[in-house]
């Protein structure tokens, strides 16, 4: 039985020194795959909640851009849920397959076997996948893949351009904020970030947006995600520079944003969450996303 939630008031934590567990966790043909599992104290667990798992973005390491997994991991451990940093064949510790399939095809199949060890080890037949740029575009096309998936978080994923996207970038591109905004982003490499490394600011200013998935194939996905009842979030940032608004979503796929189907717009974050704030902001977030289904209703506030 799950702990009993807290209904009234917050639940204030120091999220950076959360009470877990980290283990490694091998998966794949002949166990040759890595990933890290971060579970909760005892008196923590939710036994019922989806495992969280999270994919590379891009060629990041398992720890996600600046650490995104790592801190989300430990987010989600004090709030009872389990999660899985994994790196998908080729990528981190993981060597690559020698395979005629592409790379989807890979990357869909190293998170079959995670699922399947996950599912072994704890018992657990539900999860909830999570991914950014690449990560998010794997995500979408896993969870089409196996019905244990329940939830979906894809941050700036699938984005294309609509006539309004066009009308507002042009508006956008006449106000003082836009250029200024412009002209950080250009200086970027040289302004300080919160103990982040120089590779990951190099990461910041090179990931890119492409993906092979068509406008028509993002909403034949999404359309059988929603009917089968997949919970989904999509993040988008404003340094996607295909996505300027929430409203842009309903014009792309055809669908309004809903209780399962929940859409974000963060203007003012970077792509890869360079700083604090808006890391803490989103983690904030999807912690809150994965609780929600659960009934347990306390907030975890992110040290300001």
């Amino acid at each position: 039985m799950d702990p009993k939630p807290l209904l009234n008031g917050a639940h204030k934590v120091d999220w950076l020194r959360c009470d877990m567990k980290e283990r490694l966790l091998r998966f794949g043909e002949n166990r040759s795959l890595v990933g890290i599992l971060a579970e909760p104290t005892q008196n923590k667990l939710l036994p019922s909640s989806p495992i969280a798992i999270m994919l590379n973005a891009g060629i990041v390491h398992r720890v996600g851009p600046f650490r995104l997994h790592v801190e989300l991991a430990r987010a989600l451990a004090e709030a009872g849920i389990r999660s899985l940093r994994v790196d998908l064949s080729g990528l981190g510790d993981n060597p690559t397959r020698s395979s005629k399939r592409t790379p989807e095809e890979v990357a869909i199949e190293d998170g079959l076997s995670a699922m399947d060890a996950l599912e072994q080890q704890t018992g657990v037949g539900r999860f909830s996948v999570i991914g950014l740029c690449s990560g998010a575009y794997h995500a979408q096309r896993f969870a089409c893949t196996d019905s244990r998936v329940v939830g979906a978080v894809l941050l700036d994923g699938v984005a294309f351009s609509t006539p309004q996207h066009c009308q507002r970038l042009a508006k956008k591109r006449w106000s003082v904020r836009f250029w200024r905004n412009a002209v950080k982003r250009r200086m970027f490499g040289l302004m300080p970030i919160d103990s982040a490394n120089s590779a990951g600011a190099k990461l910041a200013e090179t990931q890119f947006f492409g993906s092979d998935l068509t406008r028509e194939e993002s909403s034949r996905q999404i359309n059988h995600l929603v009917s089968k009842g997949v919970r989904m979030l999509f993040v988008y940032t404003g340094g996607n520079p295909d996505f300027s608004s929430t409203l842009q979503f309903q014009e792309m796929i055809g669908l309004a944003a809903n209780d399962s189907l929940q859409v974000e717009y963060y203007p003012n974050a970077e792509h890869t969450f360079p700083l604090v704030e808006s890391r803490r902001k989103l983690i904030q977030r999807i912690v809150d996303f994965s609780l929600a289904p659960l009934l347990v209703h306390p907030t975890i506030y992110l040290d300001r």
